[in-house]
């Protein structure tokens, strides 16, 4: 048992970030590209040369070749809270299109999104670069409503299934689920309480994601207690919803601090819940009832609760 939970603890360290955002600026004056970024302070680890490995993993090609680097350099501005980086590349010539390559998921956190704004005279290109995206193409165009939905989704999506705290919290409540009418029920309330944030995007307070990690392993942790010691608990629909919250504020400091559809990162977050707790949910009730499962799921959804609370508040 001892084995089991070190192990549990030593991996920890590996897991993202509930929340992991950047933002760069791409500047195209003819052949030179002035590129901006900031990085909030909290996502900067204690690295030797952290900058050289950041600008190791962007880069931006054309046509004609790769844009060489001229010049880069970074500064923590702990006013603003911000780790800046600013850099100039040069192209051999002027381009409209360019490819963008941003690999901070290697060097920040595994679910590390970057999200790029090109501009070009009036015209501003975007991409969300993230593990299973690392380019994008730049096309100096306004964006489309159905590719600004696309590009929501996908980074909702992405968001959720290398988040491992989320899929802690969507197994919690699948667990928690006594029946199917029950289990529908939970669905339910969740999916609203992680909405109402969403709605309200606009005026959302951008929480810090340390916060949000730390209430939802509570609430991982609170769960499984109910599972365990309070099987007859009459109010879980409630507690469920009050739990969606907190990745409804994730996403919603996502799409403040990105610039992206709220309604396409909404709807790639929920259809990736629906496929898993839908097809993880029925598969549990059929299997699991009468048979003790629910027990021996309570504890390990405990321990991991309590093991990634621990390690959130102490890194």
């Amino acid at each position: 048992m001892k084995q089991a939970a070190f192990a549990v603890l030593t991996a920890l360290p590996l897991c993202a970030h509930m929340v992991s955002l950047s933002s760069g600026t791409l500047r195209v004056d003819g052949t030179q590209l002035i590129y901006e970024a900031r990085i909030p302070l909290y996502e900067i680890p204690n690295i030797p040369q952290f900058d050289k490995l950041l600008f190791d993993e962007i880069h931006f090609r054309s046509r004609s070749g790769d844009a060489k680097l001229v010049g880069s350099a970074c500064t923590a501005d702990k006013d603003e809270g911000f780790y800046r980086c600013n850099a100039t590349f040069t192209l051999a010539q002027p381009e409209e299109e360019l490819e963008a390559y941003v690999g901070w998921h290697r060097v920040i956190a595994q679910n590390h999104t970057h999200v790029l704004s090109a501009v070009r005279g009036e015209v501003t290109a975007h991409g969300v670069l993230q593990a299973s995206s690392p380019t994008a193409k730049l096309r100096f165009r306004p964006l489309t409503l159905a590719e600004q939905l696309t590009e929501g989704a996908w980074a909702g999506g992405q968001w959720l299934l290398t988040t491992p705290v989320m899929l802690l919290l969507l197994a919690a409540i699948v667990v928690a689920s006594r029946s199917r009418p029950e289990f529908k029920l939970l669905a339910a309330c969740f999916v609203i309480g992680q909405a109402l944030p969403l709605l309200a995007a606009s005026v959302t307070p951008v929480l810090n994601p340390r916060f949000l990690e730390l209430a939802s392993a509570l609430a991982v942790a609170y769960l499984a207690v109910e599972i365990l010691f309070l099987p007859q608990a009459g109010t879980r629909w409630l507690v469920v919803a009050v739990v969606g919250l907190f990745p409804g504020l994730a996403l919603a400091a996502m799409v403040r601090q990105t610039e992206l559809s709220a309604v396409g990162v909404w709807l790639g977050a929920q259809s990736m819940e629906v496929m898993l707790v839908a097809t993880s949910g029925f598969a549990w009730l059929r299997y699991s009832i009468g048979r003790g499962l629910d027990r021996l799921a309570g504890w390990a959804l405990l321990a991991l609760g309590a093991a990634w609370f621990a390690y959130r508040w102490f890194v």
